[in-house]
């Protein structure tokens, strides 16, 4: 996997600090660099996507109700960036997520890299999860955060030169069993997933 760009934000539900359930976003200023840390993220969170992703589908057409192909056109004919995109993706999300109540604050990391040839973006929503870290200096013990990957409920990646031949499947998510209560159906309402259905159908 080679990364082309990458970015980072916070979805944060307000639910979990002061109750009302209204959601804000934290929006990073730039690209994230491409170091040894994102390359080691996104190689755990795409491995595990290939494990968990189970579901196919397509883009609604109609660009009044659905906005997300029609800022992916954008960004692919270079008219925003990735930061423009990322951020208007993140206020898509935060509409549905107000109206889900279980939905928790999340942390949408946006990949665009290539891999075997073929040219994708990747949109995981990460979960940050409490530990016990250690001061290198003073020794100490300390509160940490990092991305609890094995976690990892919603996501989405679209093949970008297949989207764009309109040769399906050109979208796949991650999808909750049936028989869990799945909060995840805001992220698909967000990016305009339609028409979708199960890996052994496809």
């Amino acid at each position: 996997m080679e990364i082309k760009e990458s970015i980072i934000h916070g979805v944060i539900k307000a639910r979990e600090t002061n109750g009302d359930g209204s959601v804000g976003i934290k929006s990073r200023a730039d690209v994230l660099p491409i170091d040894e840390r994102l390359e080691s993220l996104g190689g755990e969170v795409l491995k595990l996507y290939g494990r968990l992703s189970n579901g196919y589908g397509t883009f609604g057409g109609d660009a009044l109700i659905h906005q997300f192909p029609v800022l992916l056109e954008s960004y692919m004919r270079e008219d925003i960036d990735l930061k423009k995109l990322s951020d208007d993706v993140c206020k898509l999300i935060s509409v549905p997520m107000q109206e889900q109540w279980m939905a928790t604050t999340t942390w949408p990391l946006f990949v665009r890299y290539e891999n075997m040839g073929r040219d994708w973006l990747l949109i995981a929503m990460l979960k940050l999860k409490e530990g016990v870290g250690i001061d290198e200096k003073t020794m100490d013990l300390n509160d940490s955060l990092s991305f609890d990957v094995s976690n990892l409920y919603e996501a989405a990646r679209i093949d970008l030169q297949k989207w764009h031949d309109d040769e399906q499947p050109y979208l796949s998510f991650i999808k909750r069993r049936a028989t869990d209560a799945d909060v995840t159906k805001y992220f698909r309402a967000a990016i305009s997933c339609t028409e979708y259905t199960d890996a052994r159908h496809n």
